[in-house]
């Protein structure tokens, strides 16, 4: 005889969602390999940036040069494709400084660094404004707010989550509400872009940050 097998769905879209929704933006990122999908990721800035140790799971590593306030990033060359007030990411990332006054952050921006531009950053702050990871939100006129966590910064791997809102940013790490940001003139209110930002200052050694997963999508 002839074994047939019929599919209970149409296809494997329908097996969880109906036709009638439209499946918004969604993309992660693993970070394995010899490089990264150029057709996706740029660099921005002065410094070095590449894949890390793959026999440790180093991910891919980013550090600004360690000289005035150089800056060095990963984002989509501005291809702002995420919503400022729908939308989610989850990073998983380690920063190699718990104190100084460089800066490490993962999370979305307009500009894939800190300009006068919207972003939601979760991180290292400088060890002026905390020596607890911290998060940062700005809307498009460069209105900034930063804001003390609870957790101590060390230099593990943390999975950071950002939950952006129509009337807060929420910070997560390693899946606890840390951080609520709900200043309405300081929140992201264009579009976004993944981004994971390395920055030196004067007086002290550039942080390296190293990521080995990345995701967003819109909610």
């Amino acid at each position: 005889g002839v074994l047939q097998y019929i599919m209970a769905f149409p296809s494997v879209y329908e097996m969880t969602n109906p036709l009638t929704t439209v499946r918004k933006q969604h993309f992660w990122e693993y970070f394995t390999g010899d490089g990264l999908n150029g057709l996706i990721w740029q660099t921005l800035g002065s410094g070095s940036g590449g894949m890390d140790d793959q026999s440790s799971n180093g991910g891919y590593s980013l550090t600004a040069t360690a000289s005035g306030y150089n800056k060095k990033s990963l984002y989509f060359a501005n291809i702002l494709q995420f919503s400022p007030t729908a939308s989610v990411f989850i990073a998983n990332a380690k920063f190699n400084q718990t104190s100084g006054l460089t800066i490490g952050y993962v999370g979305l921006s307009a500009d894939g660094t800190d300009g006068a531009t919207s972003r939601f950053y979760i991180g290292k702050m400088d060890s002026l404004q905390s020596t607890n990871f911290g998060a940062q939100t700005a809307n498009s006129t460069g209105a900034t707010l930063h804001i003390d966590g609870s957790v101590s910064q060390d230099t593990s791997y943390h999975s950071f989550k950002g939950v952006l809102g129509s009337s807060s940013c929420q910070s997560y790490i390693d899946g606890v509400l840390d951080i609520t940001a709900s200043s309405p003139d300081k929140l992201p209110n264009t579009g976004l872009q993944p981004t994971v930002l390395s920055m030196a200052n004067a007086a002290n050694p550039s942080i390296k940050v190293n990521i080995r997963y990345f995701e967003a999508y819109n909610t």
